[in-house]
């Protein structure tokens, strides 16, 4: 049954999460708003204050009761919303794309390169795992939070998130690991990062791409190098023709 006390309040709620309004929300919270309500892309207002930056707001939803391990249409959680950005939206895909390049040998588009653009909302996402975000939940592509940390280069966050057993081998659904991630961004600190946290370095993935692959046609010696001094195979750029 349709619960008009429970919607009424809806686009205030979100409206004052996006701006990080902690005495409208309070007001809207004791008046009955539903801090669990969702949009039509199941986005709540934890998400939307998390995208924001906006950890008073946050940290007032959250005692307020708001699910910190809710997931959106995509999977995505308030932790994800908190290190996801547009840039990264923009650019995830062309990552993507520049892995499976490297499987057809397209030497050109492995080549690409991208420009930084994290907006780092630390604090909301350190305030976020400190209440218990789950640091393993991944989204509809299989994108960890620790995947999102790597690929904007968030050391803070990815070491924070390795500390609370995020899984570090995890693979999305093209098979690229954070290491993976890591190497292709051109991350040395975040690469040695995740290596002293036990990632595989001879991992080959399922289209014959080795990390060891991705570093050779990024052209990285520093990372070459540190792979090679952490166990890496040379052998193991060979894989995409076991693979086959």
């Amino acid at each position: 049954m349709f619960n008009l006390h429970l919607y009424m309040f809806s686009p205030a709620i979100f409206r004052a999460s996006r701006k990080g309004d902690v005495e409208k929300l309070n007001q809207l919270i004791t008046a009955g708003a539903n801090v669990d309500i969702g949009d039509h892309r199941g986005v709540t207002p934890l998400m939307v204050a998390s995208s924001r930056g906006k950890s008073a707001a946050v940290k007032m939803l959250i005692e307020h009761g708001a699910t910190i391990n809710v997931q959106d249409n995509n999977g995505m959680t308030p932790l994800t919303h908190a290190l996801q950005n547009t840039w990264l939206q923009r650019n995830l895909s062309r990552m993507i794309n520049n892995i499976r390049a490297m499987a057809a040998g397209d030497q050109a588009n492995s080549y690409r390169y991208y420009h930084p653009g994290p907006k780092k909302n630390n604090d909301v996402a350190e305030l976020l795992v400190s209440k218990g975000a789950d640091a393993n939940l991944a989204d509809a592509q299989n994108m960890t939070p620790l995947m999102y940390a790597v690929i904007l280069g968030n050391e803070e966050i990815a070491t924070l998130l390795l500390r609370r057993s995020a899984d570090v081998n995890a693979k999305n659904n093209d098979g690229a690991t954070p290491l993976m991630m890591a190497v292709l961004r051109g991350f040395l600190n975040i690469v040695n990062l995740l290596i002293e946290y036990n990632s595989d370095v001879n991992y080959c993935n399922a289209d014959g791409i080795s990390v060891m692959t991705v570093a050779l046609y990024k052209n990285n010696k520093e990372i070459i190098e540190l792979l090679r001094a952490k166990g890496a195979k040379e052998e193991v750029t060979s894989c995409l023709l076991r693979k086959k």
